[in-house]
């Protein structure tokens, strides 16, 4: 019997690791030691903690050693020794209360003496393994919903994984019970190692979610970097495009003056309308200035010649200051998107009513940036988000999915809004 209490006690370590470790990367997320330095310390704690809580049996060492060693594991992570202190000191305390409120649940449901339970196996078992899941599931959960955490998860997500835990705790109390009132020896032990295995089940279920939402976030980093490398490309093949035209044009601008010149001596008229032509060419290859950044610039540029081909009129108000602190791919990405979407939007209006409005401005610690366009339709705006009408609709949509994304990496927020015939994207970004 005294090796199943012992089991229990090495798995309550492990838990309690695991704990630590969760709370400190959802406090920095930034490692400060190799991984192998880390799987040393951690075997190291889970060892000497497991040693002192068989071996010795004042709880005072115990807590003591437990509380060094949380901190010790707290140099994973980057953190300030303020903050070390603290949370270890909150660990204790959070390992304590759970505990306590455990047991006496259990001894109000059981109507069983608190001592009573601590001598039987399967409710030790309870107190202080279940006490420790459920203290795994609080922390995990609230780590998802930290504003450090890159996981976008749905809330509703989580209505299966809270009733994973208290499921758990049903099954386990269930059969502690049973086997309270039987108390077979062969049994005992087989019902003991199998909620062992399904407490550790349990937190198998959670790492392996955290894996599924680890890849889901590698291919939206994927998509963005393959995105930054078209918005580098088309930027690139922008320049190339106004390098060439500006060599046609400086190579022919030569006979064109010669010609410029026998043409005004006879037809005023036709001379003018041949600068104009001549005007347009050299307006064409030139970047026009709008924020200041010569990639934006260019970006800007280039939609707007686009725009010029489908006849969408394009009006901006743009200020930017020096001190400007966003990425400019990140920029980039996101004025393409937005600008790109208005063009496509503008397609489907009569010609007269075309246009696309840019505005850009400074407001305290944030960028303001607002696109506005015509549109043919009302747009399917359900709780912030555009509902696509198109086929394929996973292909479809990421380019406002790349816009939220660069919006959240900035601490900011993005709204669409539809007044009659005008769709508007409203963004503000943290600029600090």
């Amino acid at each position: 019997m005294n090796i199943l209490f012992d089991i229990i006690k090495v798995a309550s370590v492990l838990l309690e690791i695991l704990i630590a470790l969760n709370l400190f990367k959802m406090i920095s997320n930034k490692k400060q030691i190799p991984i192998y330095i880390e799987i040393i310390i951690n075997i190291v704690c889970i060892t000497v903690q497991s040693v002192v809580i068989i071996f010795i049996s004042k709880q005072t060492v115990v807590s003591i050693t437990l509380f060094l060693l949380i901190v010790a594991l707290s140099f994973v992570y980057n953190l300030t020794w303020q903050k070390r202190f603290f949370f270890s000191i909150l660990l204790m305390i959070l390992y304590t209360l759970s505990e306590i409120v455990i047991g006496l649940i259990l001894a109000m449901i059981s109507e069983v003496s608190v001592e009573q339970l601590s001598g039987n196996i399967l409710y030790y078992m309870q107190g202080v393994l279940v006490s420790k899941l459920i203290m795994f599931f609080i922390i995990k959960i609230i780590g998802y919903f930290s504003v450090k955490s890159e996981a976008n998860v749905s809330r509703y997500v989580f209505i299966p994984f809270m009733a994973l835990p208290l499921a758990t705790f049903s099954v386990v109390y269930v059969m502690s019970e049973f086997m309270f009132q039987s108390q077979p020896g062969s049994s005992l032990v087989i019902s003991t190692i199998a909620i062992i295995f399904l407490i550790i089940s349990n937190v198998l279920v959670f790492y392996m979610f955290e894996y599924q939402l680890k890849i889901t976030e590698d291919k939206k980093q994927e998509q963005m970097i393959k995105q930054q490398l078209e918005y580098k490309a088309e930027y690139y093949k922008e320049l190339s495009r106004r390098q060439h035209i500006t060599n046609k044009t400086m190579h022919d601008l030569k006979n064109q003056l010669f010609a410029l010149r026998e043409i005004f001596k006879s037809n005023t008229k036709e001379g003018i309308d041949k600068i104009n032509i001549i005007c347009e060419d050299i307006l064409s290859v030139c970047t026009l200035r709008f924020t200041g950044i010569e990639a934006v610039d260019a970006l800007i540029t280039a939609k707007l010649q686009m725009m010029r081909e489908k006849n969408i009129r394009f009006s901006n108000s743009i200020y930017i200051p020096e001190n400007n602190y966003l990425d400019i791919l990140d920029f980039c990405v996101l004025l393409g998107n937005l600008l790109d979407n208005a063009i496509e939007a503008n397609a489907k209006v009569p010609i007269q009513n075309r246009y696309v409005n840019l505005s850009i401005i400074q407001q305290l610690d944030y960028i303001s940036i607002n696109v506005s366009n015509t549109v043919s339709e009302n747009v399917k705006i359900e709780e912030n988000r555009i509902i696509t009408t198109k086929n394929h609709k996973e292909l479809h949509g990421f380019g406002l999915k790349s816009v939220k994304e660069i919006v959240k990496k900035y601490k900011g927020n993005c709204t669409f809004q539809q007044i009659e015939n005008k769709f508007e994207v409203i963004i503000i970004l943290k600029n600090k």
